[in-house]
Order: structure tokens, then C-alpha cells, then sequence
């Protein structure tokens, strides 16, 4: 029998245990019901690409205590490794008991099995997380996306019928609600096209200001927007209306269809004019005047009195101007509908993208499929870092198996020695085989970070519009993690504000490491975090394993506060002339500038210097891009080699791949960052000052790390301004 103060110590105990097994589950319960994911949708219309930053809509229904802390989403990267992304102050989340809400965030997605996982996190503590479930597979990051706004145009039907491959077909998406679309231009990252249907005047009216303002900004930083405006013309340009920026000149007036040539010649298929219907309720037609781009279709199918379609810069993007409303009934059953809207989506200079097999053999064992993909191969080559090839590693590995085997017994039996002593030469093999390995590596990996870092700069003079792309690629010679900044030079706005975002750089195609591999991670990898734009470009925690680099990708954009004048005109003889200068603070060197299908050599030119353009020769642009040599009296291009590690060369054509004949020459398309090619400005009235300079626009900083480039690595910095050129009418005569 136990002594009375035992007793009451085990009961105590027990007690205590059992108060212990039963909060344990309750607690597990509350946390799980802490949140309750209704539904969720990623992409505009559900529907997003892998390597793109996309929005994600959460409908949650808060537990009976309610639920409060910091939501983070959780989104594997191109190489699989966690990254968080949180919106500081915004990401703050207060539900009370079993309240509804409906919460946009925004996360990169990676491969496009990716998982997303949702976190709730309170101070260090996470307190909720869950795997997001029954997503939609995600699109190809090299699939170009066309999203449909408003009235159903049937664009499915049109891109249908452009001929294309399989892999490289347009996929569509239609919006009808402004509930579905976001209110941050990143939103709209992975759209290469909107077609925007104005004739719904309720529509327009519930599309917010966030969400116009991102569709704008999205368009000035290089996207391409296709907008009908018909009936609904006189209310779009009104004075104050927010939609007025995007229409390419003045209103003249807003009247019926006047003619039908126009439209039945460019699309080839007669239009329903004399039925009654049609004349009853013939579609009204917004006319502008002071056009500042192209024409390409007049009402009258010639001359420029009364254009129907116009194609216009905007900022660093296009604008597709459409004077009808092609949600008119008249249009609806029209034939010539989907032919007219497939010429315009197809592109600006009749990409020739449709190659099939014979190009994807030819590079199926690069490991890329798009100019990305060249670039990010050239910037991982590191002066002072030597591969070591699965080669040499064989062939130490069988040496190192037959010493301390076969070799190590025929020693010891020559020399007549014990077998006992195999014990110390064996460990004697084995250190001096470790000793070697780390020499080797120490000699081919280097003992320091090293960056490549590369940059283009665009600076539209019109509207002041500034954009910067980066890459950086950085090589660690061992495990570490790394907190980096990326900070922009605030001098090349002349004043202003500037916004960016740094993160992870997809690799396009399904070689390893690339956005549709299904590689698996090796091991579990704590997960690093990306900040959100509104905050300077930073990434906290990035893992990088020993010997191996890491590519980063950094984007950022500011209005300038002064937008430079020009003086460009297109004289009598359709050649370009005036006066244009450098109007960035930093000298430019190889200077070259480009209009429709012509080149000039400049030398450099330092800041604010001025050249005639009168007293420069024109030279043809696609032959000094393809590299154009005569064999006898023809003339050859040279080959492409899509295998360079030339990024002077790569840069070339990312920056013009268009006008080098795209796909046709290189072999590789240049779709996942499509924006940096601005050869559909050279036909819209702009023309391209391009130059290199030794002051980069952008500064990596790193904690108690130098992350500039050195001496021994690889730094590039473009600059291009898009200046507007005045067209004057042009001789009937050459001189």
C-alpha cells in the first residue's frame, strides 16, 4: 500500500496527463477550423501561366473564434524551392466569427505541377496552413495568352483559324465581369493581348480604378491592347473620361457605317448590307482624326479620310484601335468577324513562328526552346569557375575503387606485408582522396560570390514612361543563404517615383530545372521570401547550394517627371530626318538608331549631345541584324548559333527579334519576356536610339556581401529611348 503524499502526487500527475491528451486534439481541431477555404481562383478567368506572376482570389469563411495574422502563399519556384509571398499590411488578415471574405493576393507561380500552399502566421508562429486543391493545370509560359474583356467576340473561333502548331497555338480566355479582373498590373504579367469589347456601358462602369489603372500600366510598360469602340465613342473621349488615354487621336464624330469596302476587303467576306436588319440598325462607327500611328484599314478600303482600324504606341505598348462595335448583331453572325480579328492578334509583322518538328530537333538537346533560355545559359558561364564533367568524376570514382580494392591487395602481396596493415593504407587512400577532391574543387569552384549581371533600360521620351529589365545570376562556392537588394538608380528618372519587384528567373521548356521538368527536390529546402513591389526589390533567405548559382530576374518602372521633346520627322522622301539627343545622364557608346527597316550608325554620345540625322546614311536593319555576307553576288545571312554564349549578340535579338525575322532566323521563339522586343514600334511612328553604358541603373546589395560584378565577370547595361517621329507626306518621286 502506497504512502499517503505518493498517492496524491500520481493523481496529480495522471490528472495533469489526461488534462494534456484532451486539450490536444481541441487544439488541433481549432486549428484546423481556424479558416475554411470556399473556393479559389488563380489567373484571370482561372486560367495562368508557370513563370508569371498571376492573381489569386481566396473566398475564406472564418472559425467560430474568428481568425487573425499575417497570410502568406507559399509557391515553388522554377528549381522547386519554397518562396513566400506576403503583402505587408495588406497581407494582415482580421475575420471575425464565421465572417465571409473575399481576399486578392498575388504570388510567381513555377512549374506547372506546382503546388500552393496558404499560411496563416502570427508573429515567428504559423498557425494555420493548408494545401490548395483541384487547381487547373497551368498554361506553358511560352503559350501566349489572349484575354477577352466585355461582349464575347468569339475569339476562340479566330484564333483558331491561324495556322500555327500545336505547342504554339493562342489559348483564350473570355472576361465578363469586373470582379475578375486585377487590380495590380502584374495581374496581367502572363497576357500577351486584351481585347477590350467597350459597347457595355454598365461594364465599364464597374471596372474600378485600381483595376483600369493596372490595365493602363500594364499597357505602358509594353502590353498590347486591342479596344472596339463604336457607339460608345463619344462617351470615351469625352473630357475627364478615364478611358480617353488609350484612343489614338480626336474625335471627329460618331455616325452610322458609311461604306462597307473597307471591311469587306480586308477581311474578304461580304458583309449582310442589304439586309434589312443590318440597315435597320446599321453599327455606328467612332472617327478619329490626328492619328498618331498607322492606319490599317479605311472605311473605303483606301486612302486614310475615314480609318476603321489604327494601330498606335502607347507608352513602351501598342494600342489596336477598332472604330466598330464588333458585338453589333450585325457583326455577330458575320463570317468576315473572326478572319478580321485573327489578322489583327496574329501580330504586327507577320511573325513566322510556325516551324514545327525540324526546328524543335534541331534544339531539343540545348535544354531551351526560347532566346530566354540562350541568354540564361550564357550568363551562368562564371571566369574563374570550371565544370567538372560527369567524366572526369567517373573515371576518379573507378580509380579510387580500384586502389583501395584490387590495388591495394596486390601492393600489400608483392611487398609481402600483413594484411592486417590494409587498415592503415586504406585510411591513408581514402585521405588523400578527400585532400584531392577538395583541392580539385577549391581550384574549379572558386572561393568567391561572383555575379553576371545584365540590364535594358527603356525610356519612352513621350510620355516619360521607364522600364528596367535585370538579370542576375549568382554563383555561390558554398551553401549559404543570401538577403539581396536590388536598388535602381533614381538619377535616370530625373525625379520621380520608381517601383520594382526582385525574384526568381524561370527557364522556359522541361530541361532540368526548367518550368515544365517534373525533377522532384532532392531535399527539403526552408523557403525564402519575395517582397511585394510596393516595397523596394528584395529578396530575404535565398538558399544557393555549394558550387552551384542561382538566377534572378528584377523589374522596375517610374514616370519620369520631365518627358523629353522630338524633333523627328519622316521628310518628302520618306527618310527620317531632324535632330535627336541623348537625353539620359549617362554617356551612351555604339550608339545605333533604328526606323522601320533602316539603321544608323552613331558613335557615342554623351549626355544631352544632339545628332542630325540628315547627314547619316541609312543602312538595311534586317540584314546588319541577320549579319548579311556575299557569296559571289548573293547574298547569305549568317547562321544563328543557338549555342553562343555571345549576350552582346543574344541582347541584339532579344531587343529586335521581330525584325530579324523571329523565329524563322534564330529557331527560337521569344515569348516568356516577348515585351523587350520593340520591333513593332519601328512601323507605329517611333524610332529606337540604342546604346551600351558603363554605369549600371541598378545596385545589388547583399548583407556583409559584395554582390557587384567584378573585374573577371560578366556586367551589361542597354539603354534605349522610343522617340515619336512626325510623318510628312511623301513624294511620288525618288530623288
Amino acid at each position: 500500500m502506497l504512502a499517503r503524499p505518493q498517492l496524491w502526487i500520481q493523481v496529480a500527475v495522471l490528472a495533469l496527463l489526461g488534462c494534456w491528451l484532451a486539450a490536444t486534439p481541441a487544439d488541433a481541431q481549432t486549428e484546423r477550423n481556424l479558416v475554411t477555404v470556399n473556393s479559389v481562383r488563380v489567373g484571370i478567368g482561372g486560367v495562368c501561366k508557370s513563370g508569371f506572376w498571376a492573381p489569386i482570389w481566396l473566398d475564406l469563411v472564418a472559425g467560430p473564434r474568428g481568425a487573425s495574422g499575417t497570410l502568406e502563399i507559399i509557391v515553388p519556384d522554377g528549381n522547386n524551392v519554397p518562396v513566400i509571398y506576403s503583402e505587408p499590411g495588406k497581407g494582415d488578415l482580421s475575420l471575425g466569427p464565421n465572417q465571409e471574405a473575399t481576399i486578392l493576393r498575388y504570388a510567381k507561380l513555377g512549374r506547372e505541377n506546382g503546388s500552393i500552399h496558404l499560411q496563416i502566421r502570427q508573429g515567428e508562429q504559423t498557425v494555420w496552413s493548408q494545401e490548395l486543391s483541384g487547381l487547373p493545370a497551368r498554361l506553358a509560359a511560352t503559350q501566349e495568352l489572349v484575354v477577352g474583356i466585355g461582349a464575347d467576340l468569339n475569339l476562340k473561333q479566330a484564333v483558331a483559324s491561324i495556322r500555327r502548331s500545336p505547342e504554339l497555338a493562342l489559348s483564350v480566355i473570355q472576361v465578363q465581369s469586373a470582379a475578375e479582373l486585377p487590380d495590380q498590373w502584374l495581374g496581367y504579367e502572363g497576357v500577351d493581348r486584351v481585347v477590350l469589347a467597350t459597347g457595355d456601358a454598365r461594364l465599364r462602369e464597374a471596372i474600378t480604378s485600381d483595376q483600369r489603372e493596372a490595365l493602363f500600366q500594364w499597357l505602358r510598360l509594353g502590353g498590347r491592347l486591342v479596344v472596339t469602340v463604336g457607339s460608345g465613342g463619344n462617351e470615351l473621349a469625352a473630357e475627364g473620361s478615364p478611358w480617353k488615354p488609350i484612343l489614338p487621336g480626336k474625335l471627329v464624330e460618331v455616325s452610322a457605317l458609311r461604306d462597307r469596302a473597307g471591311l469587306e476587303a480586308f477581311a474578304g467576306v461580304e458583309l449582310p448590307w442589304e439586309d434589312d436588319e443590318f440597315q435597320r440598325t446599321r453599327p455606328q462607327v467612332t472617327r478619329l482624326s490626328g492619328i498618331d500611328g498607322t492606319a490599317i484599314l479605311d472605311e473605303i478600303g483606301s486612302g486614310t479620310d475615314r480609318p476603321l482600324i489604327i494601330r498606335a504606341a502607347h507608352g513602351l505598348g501598342e494600342v489596336t484601335f477598332i472604330g466598330v462595335d464588333l458585338d453589333h448583331p450585325g457583326f455577330a453572325k458575320w463570317p468576315g468577324r473572326p478572319k478580321l480579328l485573327a489578322s489583327i492578334l496574329a501580330g504586327s509583322r507577320g511573325r513566322a513562328d510556325d516551324h514545327g518538328s525540324d526546328v524543335r530537333r534541331g534544339i531539343g538537346h540545348l535544354g531551351y526552346d526560347d532566346l530566354i533560355g540562350q541568354l540564361r545559359a550564357a550568363l551562368d558561364q562564371f571566369p574563374g569557375v570550371t565544370l567538372v564533367s560527369f567524366t572526369t568524376v567517373s573515371v576518379l570514382t573507378a580509380l579510387y575503387l580500384l586502389l583501395i580494392g584490387p590495388g591495394d591487395f596486390l601492393f600489400l602481396s608483392r611487398l609481402k606485408i600483413p594484411r592486417h596493415v590494409t587498415w592503415i593504407t586504406f585510411a591513408l587512400i581514402a585521405v588523400a582522396f578527400a585532400a584531392t577532391a577538395w583541392l580539385v574543387g577549391r581550384a574549379t569552384h572558386g572561393d568567391r560570390v561572383r555575379v553576371n549581371q545584365l540590364e535594358i533600360v527603356d525610356f519612352d521620351a513621350q510620355t516619360g514612361t521607364v522600364r528596367g529589365t535585370g538579370w542576375a545570376h549568382l554563383y555561390s562556392p558554398s551553401t549559404a543563404r543570401y538577403s539581396i537588394a536590388a536598388q535602381p538608380n533614381l538619377e535616370l528618372l530625373g525625379g520621380g517615383e520608381i517601383a520594382g519587384v526582385l525574384t526568381w528567373q524561370g527557364l522556359p521548356g522541361d530541361s532540368l530545372g526548367g518550368l515544365r521538368s517534373n525533377q522532384r527536390a532532392l531535399a527539403e529546402t526552408e523557403p525564402y521570401h519575395v517582397r511585394w513591389p510596393d516595397q523596394p526589390p528584395e529578396i530575404d533567405g535565398l538558399p544557393v547550394q555549394s558550387a552551384s548559382s542561382k538566377s534572378l530576374s528584377v523589374r522596375w518602372w517610374g514616370q519620369c517627371a520631365k518627358p523629353t521633346p522630338s524633333s523627328l520627322i519622316v521628310n518628302e522622301y520618306g527618310a527620317l530626318d531632324g535632330e535627336l539627343n541623348n537625353p539620359l545622364p549617362v554617356e551612351l557608346t555604339e550608339c545605333l538608331i533604328v526606323f522601320k527597316d533602316s539603321l544608323y550608325r552613331v558613335g557615342p554620345l554623351k549626355s544631352g549631345q544632339a545628332v542630325d540625322l540628315g547627314s547619316l546614311t541609312p543602312r538595311n536593319l534586317q540584314a546588319r541584324l541577320t549579319e548579311v555576307t556575299f557569296e559571289g553576288s548573293k547574298e547569305v545571312s549568317t547562321l544563328w548559333k543557338r549555342d553562343s554564349n555571345d549576350v552582346a549578340r543574344i541582347v541584339q535579338m532579344l531587343m529586335f527579334h521581330e525584325a530579324a525575322r523571329g523565329r524563322s532566323y534564330t529557331g527560337l521563339t521569344h515569348r516568356y519576356q516577348p515585351y523587350l522586343d520593340l520591333s513593332s514600334h519601328l512601323d507605329l511612328g517611333r524610332a529606337v536610339l540604342a546604346g551600351q553604358a558603363d554605369q549600371p541603373a541598378t545596385r545589388l546589395t547583399g548583407e556583409s556581401r559584395d554582390l557587384a560584378p567584378g573585374d573577371d565577370t560578366t556586367a551589361g547595361i542597354w539603354f534605349r529611348v522610343v522617340f515619336p517621329v512626325q510623318m510628312q507626306p511623301i513624294a511620288t518621286s525618288q530623288p
